[in-house]
């Protein structure tokens, strides 16, 4: 069974308080209203694989990855907003499927300090021309200091000064602790796939072509080609050899939605708002396959959703599969976040006989 974790509660992490997800099984739904803490939890779960390290939660940001943007706070006040006003930690601890327990507490305090302008021009990685770095003049800097433990020891320290203008970007240390795939809900939108892994499964490619069908009767196949610096996806179809830019949304969103299925064997699949742009006449397919395909690849799912047509789909398109499905709705109650859990079997049943809401 791929359950690599089984319980997981999450103390403090943005609009999340004292919130229990326990019995967590191999594939997990998060419903809820808006801001109920649904992508929270996956900004969590993604952590996990170097949950002690601030390059984790970079791409929890939630802003744009650039060196500069005169539009976009930056990589400093980014992270401070990880962090909610007047509680400078993040705490959370989890159960995997192995029972190994651990806990993840991470401190900010931030402070200010005096760097030589020098410094200061090596720390943010700008270079002006004819402009000597080798002024000793002292200017007052902000800065973010962040102690990461575990289970109460103290295993790393970083620290991130307010005129860095990228985020730090360098090679992680140690192994992953879990490996995790995280597809946000207009991913697809920026071009992104992962079929370099799934070309390496002729079997699931040939699964991914069926599928795509929904969406283009004629198409053959997709191949890659280098063009300079950039790969190239092109669908051949009956119609001749299309750039997958070229298509609308759905097909994009399913090729990404199966290729991160494919990259996250042996792992934990992290879906946001996975039905997003997917047609309803195709949910079914495209569901069923990726449900099917993750139990045979050993990958956890966890998806969040605020459609009740998607929820339904997901809970009854893979009948053999729904003993493996838990469906957590979460909501706030005296400033904490509950989670009230039911089974597949049990939501259904809920949904048909008392007409229980399960958004």
């Amino acid at each position: 069974m791929a359950i690599y974790v089984k319980d997981l509660e999450v103390d403090l992490y943005r609009g999340i308080k004292n919130l229990e997800l326990n019995n967590l099984s191999d594939i997990n739904i998060l419903t809820g209203d808006n801001n109920s803490g649904k992508t929270s939890i996956l900004e969590v779960l993604r952590s996990l694989t170097f949950p002690f390290e601030i390059e984790s939660w970079n791409d929890s940001l939630r802003v744009p990855q650039t060196i500069f943007s005169s539009n976009n706070l930056s990589f400093f006040e980014n992270t401070s907003l990880l962090f909610n006003v007047n509680e400078n930690f993040i705490k959370y601890r989890f159960v995997t499927g192995s029972n190994i327990k651990m806990e993840i507490y991470i401190n900010c305090e931030e402070e200010e300090v005096e760097l030589e302008e020098k410094e200061i021009d090596k720390i943010s990685g700008i270079i002006f021309k004819n402009k000597k770095s080798d002024s000793e003049k002292l200017v007052p800097v902000k800065k973010l200091k962040l102690s990461f433990y575990k289970n109460d020891e103290l295993v790393n320290e970083q620290e991130i000064y307010e005129v860095s203008r990228r985020r730090i970007i360098k090679n992680k240390n140690g192994d992953e602790f879990l490996s995790t795939v995280y597809v946000s809900p207009f991913q697809h939108i920026e071009g992104t796939v992962y079929l370099n892994d799934i070309f390496n499964n002729p079997e699931l490619y040939q699964e991914m072509i069926e599928i795509l069908k929904e969406f283009d009767k004629g198409i053959i196949s997709i191949n890659a080609s280098r063009e300079g610096r950039s790969v190239i996806y092109k669908i051949l179809s009956q119609n001749g050899s299309i750039p997958l830019n070229i298509y609308g949304d759905g097909m994009k969103k399913a090729i990404l939605l199966i290729s991160a299925v494919v990259k996250a064997k042996n792992g934990v699949l992290l879906l946001d708002e996975f039905e997003t742009a997917i047609h309803t006449t195709a949910m079914k397919e495209v569901f069923s396959w990726i449900l099917r395909s993750c139990i045979k690849l050993n990958i956890q799912l966890f998806l969040t959703s605020h459609s009740k047509e998607a929820i339904e789909k997901v809970l009854s398109c893979c009948p053999e599969l729904q003993e493996k499905i838990n469906l957590y709705t979460l909501y706030k109650k005296e400033n904490q976040t509950v989670a009230r859990r039911l089974t597949a079997k049990e939501a259904i049943e809920a949904s048909e006989s008392f007409n229980l809401e399960l958004r």
